[in-house]
């Protein structure tokens, strides 16, 4: 399992809180409180992805990539769902 897939499912329950709160929040807000998540579990990653981990670029790489991909897919989602 490659380093992105691990965090993305050691993730996995922030990214779906997250989807939950874009129905309930502006694209603003929601980006915001996405944005704050990155942050905190680039900061605090030991406390999100456990201990054993790569040096800090990597992590911020990485984590990054995760959250990337989650906005696009969560958007895309979300433009699906809006089509009449």
């Amino acid at each position: 399992m490659n380093l992105k897939t691990r965090f993305r499912t050691l993730l996995s329950p922030y990214l779906e809180m997250l989807r939950h709160k874009q129905k309930e929040l502006s694209n603003k807000e929601w980006l915001d409180q996405v944005e704050r998540t990155r942050t905190s579990v680039i900061l605090n990653a030991d406390q999100y992805l456990g201990i054993d981990l790569p040096h800090f670029e990597i992590v911020e790489v990485e984590v990054s990539a995760v959250f990337a991909e989650f906005i696009n897919e969560s958007l895309l989602r979300a433009d699906a769902t809006n089509v009449d």
